[in-house]
Protein backbone atom coordinates (compact mmCIF):
# COMPACT_ATOMS: atom_id res chain seq x y z
CA UNK A 1 0.00 0.00 0.00
CA UNK A 2 1.08 3.58 -0.52
CA UNK A 3 2.98 5.00 2.46
CA UNK A 4 4.41 8.47 3.13
CA UNK A 5 6.06 7.61 6.44
CA UNK A 6 9.85 7.91 6.11
CA UNK A 7 11.60 5.44 8.34
CA UNK A 8 15.28 6.25 7.67
CA UNK A 9 17.87 7.10 4.99
CA UNK A 10 21.07 5.48 3.74
CA UNK A 11 23.78 6.41 1.24
CA UNK A 12 24.61 4.54 -1.97
CA UNK A 13 27.97 5.13 -3.68
CA UNK A 14 27.75 4.63 -7.45
CA UNK A 15 30.37 4.74 -10.18
CA UNK A 16 29.40 6.70 -13.29
CA UNK A 17 30.92 7.62 -16.64
CA UNK A 18 34.14 9.62 -16.49
CA UNK A 19 33.96 13.36 -17.11
CA UNK A 20 36.89 15.27 -18.67
CA UNK A 21 39.19 12.38 -17.85
CA UNK A 22 38.23 12.27 -14.17
CA UNK A 23 36.40 9.41 -12.48
CA UNK A 24 32.92 10.26 -11.25
CA UNK A 25 31.28 8.72 -8.16
CA UNK A 26 27.79 9.46 -6.92
CA UNK A 27 26.82 9.64 -3.26
CA UNK A 28 23.09 9.03 -3.45
CA UNK A 29 20.90 9.31 -0.38
CA UNK A 30 18.02 6.86 -0.50
CA UNK A 31 14.93 6.95 1.71
CA UNK A 32 13.35 3.97 3.44
CA UNK A 33 9.57 3.90 4.02
CA UNK A 34 7.57 1.99 6.62
CA UNK A 35 4.47 0.14 5.49
CA UNK A 36 1.46 0.90 7.72
CA UNK A 37 -0.34 -2.31 6.72
CA UNK A 38 0.10 -4.52 9.76
CA UNK A 39 -0.22 -7.81 7.88
CA UNK A 40 2.67 -6.93 5.53
CA UNK A 41 5.49 -9.46 5.79
CA UNK A 42 8.13 -6.86 4.90
CA UNK A 43 7.70 -3.66 6.87
CA UNK A 44 10.46 -1.52 5.31
CA UNK A 45 10.82 -0.56 1.64
CA UNK A 46 13.53 1.50 -0.11
CA UNK A 47 12.71 3.79 -3.01
CA UNK A 48 13.92 2.71 -6.46
CA UNK A 49 15.52 4.86 -9.15
CA UNK A 50 15.41 2.37 -11.99
CA UNK A 51 16.31 4.90 -14.72
CA UNK A 52 19.55 5.73 -12.88
CA UNK A 53 20.65 2.51 -11.19
CA UNK A 54 19.48 -1.07 -10.73
CA UNK A 55 18.70 -2.36 -7.22
CA UNK A 56 21.83 -3.27 -5.21
CA UNK A 57 24.09 -2.16 -8.11
CA UNK A 58 27.28 -0.14 -7.65
CA UNK A 59 27.35 1.28 -11.18
CA UNK A 60 24.88 3.47 -12.98
CA UNK A 61 22.81 1.95 -15.75
CA UNK A 62 24.58 3.87 -18.52
CA UNK A 63 28.03 2.80 -17.26
CA UNK A 64 26.90 -0.85 -17.18
CA UNK A 65 25.65 -0.56 -20.77
CA UNK A 66 28.97 0.91 -21.90
CA UNK A 67 30.98 -1.85 -20.20
CA UNK A 68 28.68 -4.46 -21.75
CA UNK A 69 29.36 -3.10 -25.25
CA UNK A 70 33.11 -2.99 -24.58
CA UNK A 71 33.09 -6.63 -23.42
CA UNK A 72 31.07 -7.71 -26.45
CA UNK A 73 33.34 -6.02 -28.99
CA UNK A 74 36.78 -6.37 -27.38
CA UNK A 75 36.43 -9.30 -24.99
CA UNK A 76 37.28 -9.42 -21.30
CA UNK A 77 41.08 -9.00 -21.40
CA UNK A 78 41.26 -6.30 -24.09
CA UNK A 79 38.10 -4.67 -22.73
CA UNK A 80 39.70 -4.36 -19.29
CA UNK A 81 42.63 -2.43 -20.79
CA UNK A 82 40.29 -0.28 -22.88
CA UNK A 83 38.09 0.59 -19.90
CA UNK A 84 41.01 2.35 -18.17
CA UNK A 85 40.99 4.91 -21.00
CA UNK A 86 37.22 5.47 -21.19
CA UNK A 87 36.06 4.91 -17.60
CA UNK A 88 37.62 3.88 -14.34
CA UNK A 89 39.56 0.61 -14.57
CA UNK A 90 37.47 -2.58 -14.68
CA UNK A 91 38.73 -6.11 -14.14
CA UNK A 92 38.21 -8.98 -16.56
CA UNK A 93 36.04 -10.90 -14.09
CA UNK A 94 33.72 -7.89 -13.75
CA UNK A 95 33.27 -7.69 -17.51
CA UNK A 96 32.51 -11.41 -17.63
CA UNK A 97 29.90 -11.03 -14.89
CA UNK A 98 28.28 -8.17 -16.82
CA UNK A 99 28.14 -10.35 -19.94
CA UNK A 100 26.59 -13.28 -18.06
CA UNK A 101 24.03 -11.06 -16.32
CA UNK A 102 22.83 -9.42 -19.54
CA UNK A 103 19.54 -10.82 -20.85
CA UNK A 104 19.87 -12.96 -23.95
CA UNK A 105 18.14 -11.72 -27.12
CA UNK A 106 14.89 -13.40 -27.99
CA UNK A 107 15.64 -16.22 -30.44
CA UNK A 108 14.02 -15.96 -33.82
CA UNK A 109 12.35 -18.72 -35.75
CA UNK A 110 15.12 -20.85 -37.32
CA UNK A 111 14.79 -21.61 -41.01
CA UNK A 112 17.73 -24.05 -41.34
CA UNK A 113 17.66 -26.99 -38.92
CA UNK A 114 20.22 -29.77 -38.49
CA UNK A 115 19.41 -33.32 -37.32
CA UNK A 116 22.02 -35.69 -35.96
CA UNK A 117 22.61 -38.35 -33.34
CA UNK A 118 24.08 -37.82 -29.88
CA UNK A 119 25.18 -40.56 -27.52
CA UNK A 120 23.57 -41.33 -24.21
CA UNK A 121 26.09 -44.17 -24.04
CA UNK A 122 28.54 -44.41 -26.89
CA UNK A 123 28.04 -47.52 -28.96
CA UNK A 124 24.86 -48.46 -27.08
CA UNK A 125 22.12 -45.82 -26.87
CA UNK A 126 21.67 -42.73 -29.06
CA UNK A 127 19.26 -39.83 -29.09
CA UNK A 128 18.53 -37.02 -31.55
CA UNK A 129 19.91 -33.49 -31.33
CA UNK A 130 18.18 -30.69 -33.25
CA UNK A 131 20.24 -27.55 -33.90
CA UNK A 132 19.44 -24.17 -35.49
CA UNK A 133 22.30 -23.83 -37.94
CA UNK A 134 22.05 -20.04 -38.41
CA UNK A 135 23.14 -19.27 -34.84
CA UNK A 136 24.38 -22.77 -33.74
CA UNK A 137 21.72 -23.02 -31.04
CA UNK A 138 20.45 -26.33 -29.69
CA UNK A 139 16.68 -26.44 -30.11
CA UNK A 140 15.85 -29.78 -28.53
CA UNK A 141 17.22 -33.16 -27.42
CA UNK A 142 15.06 -36.17 -28.17
CA UNK A 143 15.51 -39.39 -26.16
CA UNK A 144 15.86 -41.67 -29.21
CA UNK A 145 16.30 -41.68 -33.00
CA UNK A 146 12.91 -43.08 -33.94
CA UNK A 147 11.50 -41.39 -37.02
CA UNK A 148 7.99 -40.93 -35.56
CA UNK A 149 9.33 -38.89 -32.62
CA UNK A 150 11.42 -36.68 -34.90
CA UNK A 151 8.49 -36.24 -37.29
CA UNK A 152 6.21 -35.27 -34.40
CA UNK A 153 8.68 -32.60 -33.30
CA UNK A 154 8.89 -31.33 -36.88
CA UNK A 155 5.12 -31.01 -37.13
CA UNK A 156 5.08 -28.80 -34.04
CA UNK A 157 7.38 -26.34 -35.82
CA UNK A 158 6.31 -26.39 -39.47
CA UNK A 159 8.07 -23.19 -40.59
CA UNK A 160 11.37 -24.77 -41.61
CA UNK A 161 12.69 -24.40 -45.15
CA UNK A 162 15.95 -26.43 -45.05
CA UNK A 163 16.77 -29.62 -43.12
CA UNK A 164 20.40 -30.73 -42.87
CA UNK A 165 20.75 -34.39 -41.92
CA UNK A 166 23.01 -37.39 -42.20
CA UNK A 167 22.42 -40.38 -44.48
CA UNK A 168 20.43 -42.49 -42.03
CA UNK A 169 17.03 -43.77 -43.10
CA UNK A 170 15.04 -42.73 -39.98
CA UNK A 171 16.04 -39.08 -40.32
CA UNK A 172 15.11 -39.07 -44.01
CA UNK A 173 11.72 -40.61 -43.23
CA UNK A 174 11.11 -38.20 -40.34
CA UNK A 175 12.04 -35.14 -42.41
CA UNK A 176 9.73 -36.24 -45.21
CA UNK A 177 6.81 -36.96 -42.87
CA UNK A 178 7.22 -33.93 -40.62
CA UNK A 179 8.08 -31.30 -43.25
CA UNK A 180 7.29 -32.59 -46.75
CA UNK A 181 7.84 -29.15 -48.34
CA UNK A 182 11.28 -28.53 -46.77
CA UNK A 183 14.50 -29.00 -48.71
CA UNK A 184 16.70 -31.81 -47.40
CA UNK A 185 20.48 -31.41 -47.71
CA UNK A 186 23.52 -33.31 -46.47
CA UNK A 187 25.81 -31.68 -43.95
CA UNK A 188 29.48 -30.93 -44.60
CA UNK A 189 30.81 -33.96 -42.74
CA UNK A 190 28.72 -36.44 -44.69
CA UNK A 191 29.48 -34.73 -48.01
CA UNK A 192 33.18 -35.29 -47.36
CA UNK A 193 32.44 -38.84 -46.22
CA UNK A 194 30.53 -39.52 -49.44
CA UNK A 195 33.43 -38.14 -51.48
CA UNK A 196 35.95 -40.28 -49.58
CA UNK A 197 33.97 -43.48 -50.06
CA UNK A 198 33.44 -42.75 -53.77
CA UNK A 199 37.15 -42.17 -54.35
CA UNK A 200 37.96 -45.40 -52.51
CA UNK A 201 35.53 -47.35 -54.70
CA UNK A 202 37.07 -45.81 -57.84
CA UNK A 203 40.74 -46.34 -56.97
CA UNK A 204 40.72 -49.58 -54.97
CA UNK A 205 40.44 -51.80 -58.10
CA UNK A 206 43.56 -50.04 -59.48
CA UNK A 207 45.84 -50.40 -56.46
CA UNK A 208 48.46 -52.39 -58.39
CA UNK A 209 48.61 -49.82 -61.19
CA UNK A 210 48.91 -46.96 -58.71
CA UNK A 211 51.71 -48.75 -56.89
CA UNK A 212 53.54 -49.24 -60.19
CA UNK A 213 53.16 -45.59 -61.06
CA UNK A 214 54.50 -44.56 -57.66
CA UNK A 215 57.44 -46.96 -57.98
CA UNK A 216 58.32 -45.69 -61.46
CA UNK A 217 58.02 -42.10 -60.28
CA UNK A 218 60.42 -42.83 -57.45
CA UNK A 219 62.87 -44.39 -59.92
CA UNK A 220 62.68 -41.35 -62.21
CA UNK A 221 63.24 -39.04 -59.28
CA UNK A 222 66.21 -41.07 -58.06
CA UNK A 223 67.77 -41.42 -61.56
CA UNK A 224 67.20 -38.23 -63.57
CA UNK A 225 68.28 -37.80 -67.17
CA UNK A 226 72.00 -37.47 -67.72
CA UNK A 227 72.89 -33.85 -68.35
CA UNK A 228 76.12 -32.08 -69.05
CA UNK A 229 77.76 -30.49 -66.01
CA UNK A 230 77.29 -26.72 -65.61
CA UNK A 231 79.68 -24.68 -67.67
CA UNK A 232 80.54 -27.58 -70.03
CA UNK A 233 79.73 -26.90 -73.68
CA UNK A 234 80.00 -29.89 -76.08
CA UNK A 235 81.92 -29.46 -79.30
CA UNK A 236 80.18 -29.05 -82.65
CA UNK A 237 81.19 -32.59 -83.65
CA UNK A 238 79.75 -34.28 -80.58
CA UNK A 239 76.68 -32.07 -80.07
CA UNK A 240 74.33 -33.78 -82.63
CA UNK A 241 75.27 -37.26 -81.38
CA UNK A 242 74.74 -36.29 -77.73
CA UNK A 243 71.38 -34.70 -78.57
CA UNK A 244 70.17 -37.81 -80.41
CA UNK A 245 71.24 -40.01 -77.51
CA UNK A 246 69.38 -37.87 -75.00
CA UNK A 247 66.23 -37.74 -77.14
CA UNK A 248 66.31 -41.49 -77.65
CA UNK A 249 66.66 -42.05 -73.90
CA UNK A 250 63.76 -39.69 -73.28
CA UNK A 251 61.65 -41.55 -75.87
CA UNK A 252 62.34 -44.87 -74.14
CA UNK A 253 61.40 -43.42 -70.75
CA UNK A 254 58.12 -42.01 -72.13
CA UNK A 255 57.23 -45.40 -73.62
CA UNK A 256 58.12 -47.21 -70.40
CA UNK A 257 56.10 -44.87 -68.15
CA UNK A 258 53.11 -44.94 -70.52
CA UNK A 259 53.13 -48.76 -70.49
CA UNK A 260 52.65 -48.64 -66.70
CA UNK A 261 49.31 -46.83 -67.12
CA UNK A 262 50.22 -43.18 -66.54
CA UNK A 263 48.31 -40.55 -68.55
CA UNK A 264 49.85 -38.19 -71.13
CA UNK A 265 49.32 -35.15 -68.94
CA UNK A 266 50.91 -36.78 -65.91
CA UNK A 267 53.93 -37.92 -67.95
CA UNK A 268 54.40 -34.43 -69.41
CA UNK A 269 54.18 -32.84 -65.96
CA UNK A 270 56.60 -35.32 -64.39
CA UNK A 271 59.23 -35.31 -67.16
CA UNK A 272 59.01 -31.61 -68.02
CA UNK A 273 57.79 -32.18 -71.60
CA UNK A 274 54.91 -30.83 -73.61
CA UNK A 275 51.80 -32.96 -74.10
CA UNK A 276 52.41 -32.87 -77.86
CA UNK A 277 55.89 -34.39 -77.45
CA UNK A 278 54.57 -37.10 -75.14
CA UNK A 279 51.70 -37.90 -77.51
CA UNK A 280 54.05 -38.16 -80.48
CA UNK A 281 56.37 -40.51 -78.60
CA UNK A 282 53.50 -42.73 -77.47
CA UNK A 283 51.92 -43.04 -80.90
CA UNK A 284 55.19 -43.78 -82.71
CA UNK A 285 55.94 -47.48 -83.22
CA UNK A 286 59.65 -46.67 -83.65
CA UNK A 287 61.90 -43.86 -82.57
CA UNK A 288 60.62 -40.83 -84.55
CA UNK A 289 63.03 -38.83 -86.67
CA UNK A 290 63.89 -35.39 -85.36
CA UNK A 291 62.26 -32.47 -87.26
CA UNK A 292 65.74 -31.25 -88.17
CA UNK A 293 66.19 -34.34 -90.37
CA UNK A 294 64.38 -32.55 -93.20
CA UNK A 295 67.25 -30.09 -93.47
CA UNK A 296 69.76 -32.95 -93.63
CA UNK A 297 68.36 -34.44 -96.86
CA UNK A 298 66.03 -37.01 -95.32
CA UNK A 299 62.58 -37.67 -96.82
CA UNK A 300 60.09 -34.96 -95.98
CA UNK A 301 56.34 -34.72 -96.16
CA UNK A 302 53.41 -36.18 -94.24
CA UNK A 303 52.31 -39.81 -93.93
CA UNK A 304 49.08 -38.98 -95.74
CA UNK A 305 50.77 -37.63 -98.90
CA UNK A 306 51.02 -41.01 -100.76
CA UNK A 307 47.28 -41.57 -100.25
CA UNK A 308 46.06 -38.17 -101.40
CA UNK A 309 45.36 -39.13 -105.07
CA UNK A 310 43.27 -42.11 -103.97
CA UNK A 311 41.36 -40.07 -101.38
CA UNK A 312 40.68 -37.30 -103.88
CA UNK A 313 39.36 -39.83 -106.38
CA UNK A 314 37.02 -41.38 -103.80
CA UNK A 315 35.81 -37.95 -102.71
CA UNK A 316 34.98 -36.99 -106.31
CA UNK A 317 33.04 -40.22 -106.77
CA UNK A 318 30.82 -39.25 -103.84
CA UNK A 319 32.26 -40.79 -100.64
CA UNK A 320 32.20 -37.87 -98.22
CA UNK A 321 32.23 -39.91 -94.99
CA UNK A 322 35.51 -39.15 -93.20
CA UNK A 323 35.36 -42.36 -91.16
CA UNK A 324 35.03 -44.56 -94.28
CA UNK A 325 37.79 -42.63 -96.07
Amino acid sequence: MVSHRVHSRYTRRLHDLAWAGAAVRWQLQVRRFRCQYLACSQQLFAERLLELVAPAARRTTRLTKLLHQIALMAGATAGSRLSTLLVSGTSTSTLLRILRAAPLPAPGTPQVVGLDEWAWRKGRTYGTIIVALEDHRVLDLLPDCRSEHVAAWRRRYPRRTVISRDRSGPFATAATQGAPHATQVADRFHLLKNLTETLLRVFEPHCSELNNVRRIGDQLTAAPLTEAPPGHRPSAATQPSAGRTQRHLRYQQVRHVYASGMTHTRIAHQMGLSCKTVRRGVRATAYPAHPGAKRRGRPSGRPLDPCKPYLLKRFQVGCHNARRL
